[in-house]
């Protein structure tokens, strides 16, 4: 079992003791941390919250005993320290309320991604495994005060939040056969008619930037975005990290690839590429990446796994392949070879490459 400690842990950005007086603590000596919420209405929420990717991460920490120190107050505030893959330990703090049809999580933690990460679903897989034991009357009469309370206040948030429409707009940066996908974020208003007013750039840094008027959604990206941007890559999608925030872009409905002019991108099916030397200009070979099944250009974008954009059609899917991104979003830039040039290179590439068919 995980253990339980009633000591908050700190969590930047918010304080530990202010949440306290909203109800009582209940006391978690005994090693057992009830849930008011109830186990099945809880991984309800997480299915909703989070994406596969985050969810199996999420389990495995859970599993591994990667969280500590959990603390629930007895109304809507759970507080815990998780180690993370690479043994880093974050601090974070969930709140969760009910609506009017499904529980609603917002977990901040101290990692990059900062938003209802891995960690917080892992604390959360772990509250709800944990033993379940009947909370004090007088901390249920304190739930239901506290939720009906609630409720009202997320309506406000909520009608100014969708006032406000975040954009994600995706571009091609390439410095020879260096490709890289950049990230631009912009906000815009809302109008009566049902359009959007004049959009205005974001500013994506972690001191300056304000949520309030966003929905939990863009909130959750644009958070993990600051992630992005503090790592070594910058605010270029790449590894794990770049994966998932352009998954959460592309779900949010209102991501572009070059330009606002275009449809937003949608997730098609996944797809593997073949390779194939095709002729060029004075009787050069140029290699070719293509998409099975399809015959549109696309572009690669270098993240674990990899993405394809199909630029044309605004569709996107990810490629089930062996090669490296970083290569693979790099062939269309290689320059053309001889003949003989191009057999030798076929040999490598199927050495180093056993996916690779030439």
């Amino acid at each position: 079992m995980n253990s339980v400690n009633p000591q908050h842990p700190t969590v930047p950005g918010a304080s530990a003791t202010s949440d306290t007086a909203t109800g009582p603590a209940v006391e978690t000596g005994s090693g057992v941390l009830p849930n008011p919420f109830g186990k099945a209405d809880m991984l309800r929420a997480c299915e909703i919250e989070f994406d596969d990717s985050t969810r199996t991460r999420a389990r495995d920490y859970a599993d591994a005993d990667h969280v500590k120190q959990m603390h629930f107050n007895g109304v809507k505030t759970l507080t815990a320290t998780v180690r993370g893959s690479e043994d880093n330990e974050y601090q974070l703090k969930i709140d969760v309320t009910r609506g009017r049809e499904n529980l609603s999580l917002r977990g901040i933690c101290s990692c990059p991604v900062r938003l209802n990460c891995a960690h917080v679903g892992a604390a959360l897989y772990a509250w709800v495994e944990s033993e379940e034991a009947p909370v004090a009357s007088a901390d249920s009469v304190a739930i239901w005060r506290n939720a009906l309370n609630n409720q009202k206040e997320q309506e406000e948030q909520q009608l100014s939040a969708d006032s406000v429409v975040v954009l994600y707009r995706i571009r091609q940066t390439r410095m020879k056969q260096d490709v890289r996908y950049s990230v631009a974020a912009f906000s815009a208003r809302k109008l009566r008619s049902g359009g959007l007013g004049k959009s205005s750039p974001l500013t994506l840094d972690r001191r300056h930037f304000d949520s309030s008027d966003l929905t939990s959604r863009d909130a959750r990206i644009c958070n993990a975005l600051i992630g992005l941007k503090d790592s070594p890559s910058g605010l270029h999608l790449s590894g794990e990290h770049g994966y998932m925030v352009f998954r959460w872009m592309i779900e949010s409905g209102n991501c572009y690839y070059e330009a606002f002019d275009s449809k937003p991108l949608r997730i098609d099916v996944n797809r593997s590429v073949t390779a194939e030397w095709q002729e060029s200009n004075d009787d050069l070979r140029k290699l070719r990446m293509a998409l099975n099944d399809s015959h549109e250009p696309f572009v690669c974008l270098p993240t674990q796994p990899p993405w394809y954009v199909i630029p044309d059609s605004a569709r996107c899917g990810v490629i089930d392949t062996d090669i490296p991104p970083r290569f693979l979003a790099g062939v269309p830039y290689l320059p053309p070879v001889a003949e003989e040039d191009a057999m030798r290179i076929s040999e490598l590439m199927v050495e180093s490459l056993e996916s690779v068919d030439l």
